[in-house]
């Protein structure tokens, strides 16, 4: 979705629900502890 023209007047980024976690990087990081 492409925004052109007009004015924004509000802006809401809702942050709730789980949070993203990425696996393979936290399963390289263990590795490299190793």
């Amino acid at each position: 979705m492409i925004f052109t023209g007009g004015t924004l007047h509000r802006v809401v980024v809702d942050v709730s629900g789980e949070p993203y976690v990425d696996l393979e990087r936290q399963a390289a990081a263990m590795l490299a502890r190793e």
